[in-house]
């Protein structure tokens, strides 16, 4: 299994060089950390997948920016809202026996899992954190690399 996580780090890794390029096409490279950042939550999510065919949340995010048309309106809060409702973040998982349920907003998933052998994961309808309360931890994340920036 460790060889499997390996090979979807290495691929998500050449798919965030894309995402890079891809926000650069949009003039929204100051994105590219929180993406990043964020991403790396997700890692090993794909486990988890009942069809082995659907996107990890890298290709998601990154179909997602190929599909945004260039515009000079671009705004963070078109890009937030964009993520937010992507289809990766209506996978929950939680523990077995507490039924806490894995926030990507606070831990990553390796975090989380830890030393749990059997964790429950299933799709819902919505994202978990709610979609709202993603787009406001994305902006937050550009504003305060903004700050750092400068």
């Amino acid at each position: 299994m460790r060889y499997e996580y390996h090979q979807l780090l290495k691929k998500r890794l050449a798919q965030q060089a894309a995402i890079t390029c891809q926000l650069q096409r949009l003039n929204c490279l100051h994105w590219n950390s929180a993406i990043s950042l964020w991403l790396t939550n997700f890692d090993g999510l794909e486990q988890f997948y009942e069809d082995t065919s659907e996107k990890s949340p890298t290709e998601q995010v990154l179909d997602a920016l190929v599909a945004v048309p260039i515009t000079k309106t671009l705004t963070d809060s078109f890009l937030a809202d964009l993520l937010a409702h992507l289809d990766f973040l209506k996978l929950r998982i939680k523990h077995p026996e507490t039924h806490e349920r894995w926030n990507s907003l606070t831990q990553s998933l390796d975090d989380f899992l830890g030393q749990i052998n059997a964790p429950i994961a299933y799709m819902w309808d919505s994202s978990w954190p709610e979609s709202e309360e993603i787009k406001i931890w994305l902006t937050d994340l550009i504003k305060i690399n903004s700050f750092n920036a400068n």
